[in-house]
């Protein structure tokens, strides 16, 4: 369904993993040098089957009402922390619920700095970037939208 790939991170300073989806054509010279809209996809570790299955069945056939695209699935090492843009004070039984919040400007930081370029320099691009999240992750995408509102062109949250 896609490839796996990481890569360090210096602003979170840690390794992240990540899969990435190319259409069925990308590598088809029939098609020649197509460059793609691409999809980076917020908990790629339990929505990227779910997202590239919706992409390839609404690129296909006689209705197709999608353009192709690259899908980028992020997958998770704290959720808490990347996905939550300030400190939560939220205890249960006397501990944090959420002890490592706020660190959604660093996350942000990593995809702007990091990621992006890297699937820029390696994928042929055409400069439409999505960002999609879940639950948390949708949290994720409406600060981005409030506050780095032209790092993507499209952002979805759902919940």
């Amino acid at each position: 369904m896609g490839h796996k790939f990481s890569m360090y991170s210096q602003v979170l300073d840690e390794e992240r993993a990540y899969w990435v989806y190319l259409p069925p054509e990308y590598n088809d010279t029939l098609y020649g040098k197509a460059c793609y809209p691409v999809i980076y996809l917020l908990d790629g570790d339990t929505n990227f089957s779910l997202v590239t299955g919706l992409q390839q069945s609404l690129t296909r056939g006689m209705y197709n009402n999608m353009p192709e695209c690259i899908i980028v699935g992020i997958l998770n090492t704290d959720r808490a922390r990347d996905m939550t843009p300030s400190r939560s004070l939220l205890k249960h039984n006397g501990k944090d619920l959420f002890a490592t919040s706020g660190g959604a400007a660093n996350f942000t930081s990593f995809l702007r700095d990091e990621l992006k370029r890297k699937i820029e320099t390696a994928y042929r691009t055409n400069g439409y970037d999505i960002l999609i999240g879940h639950s948390i992750g949708g949290l994720f995408v409406m600060n981005t939208l409030v506050h780095y509102t032209s790092l993507f062109e499209a952002y979805v949250a759902i919940d």
